[in-house]
């Protein structure tokens, strides 16, 4: 029967192999009942293998080493330019009184200044006369501002 078997160095035995390079398997049947064992020899692995897998490793240690470098320096970075662009956010103007593409007061900030300057007038108990504010739009710079894509805050 061994002479059947189609993988090469593998047999078919009566008994589990002896020596220390064999490996064996054992065969049963349906009731539990041993049918034999298959033996085959254990071949080391080759020198040429083993210098594959050395190249593999050092590869893999290089690269996992480049990630944990560029890691480290994005977090120092991080690190480094986080205060200074809070610090830059608290400074400058509220972004929601001003347009984002000019740094111009917006109409919030407009209509926010009169009220104040309005209450201001107010407790002064002055004679001075009424204050009238007219404000207008224009629509064509608003077509104008949509047709290159810039959207408006009240669009």
């Amino acid at each position: 029967m061994s002479e059947s078997l189609l993988l090469e160095k593998v047999s078919f035995s009566n008994r589990p192999a002896q020596d220390a390079l064999s490996n064996s398997y054992a065969l049963t049947g349906s009731k539990g009942e041993n049918l034999g064992w298959l033996v085959w020899k254990s071949v080391p692995r080759s020198w040429l293998i083993q210098a594959k897998v050395v190249q593999l490793f050092a590869s893999f240690l290089l690269c996992f080493l480049a990630l944990l470098l560029g890691g480290t320096a994005i977090i120092r970075t991080l690190l480094r330019t986080t205060p200074r662009i809070e610090g830059e956010r608290g400074a400058g103007p509220p972004q929601r009184l001003h347009d984002a593409m000019t740094g111009l007061p917006n109409r919030a900030d407009f209509f926010q200044k009169l009220r104040a300057r309005l209450q201001q007038r107010d407790g002064l108990d002055s004679d001075d006369p009424p204050v009238i504010v007219a404000y207008s739009t224009s629509t064509t710079s608003r077509s104008s501002t949509t047709r290159w894509g810039i959207m408006s805050a009240t669009s």
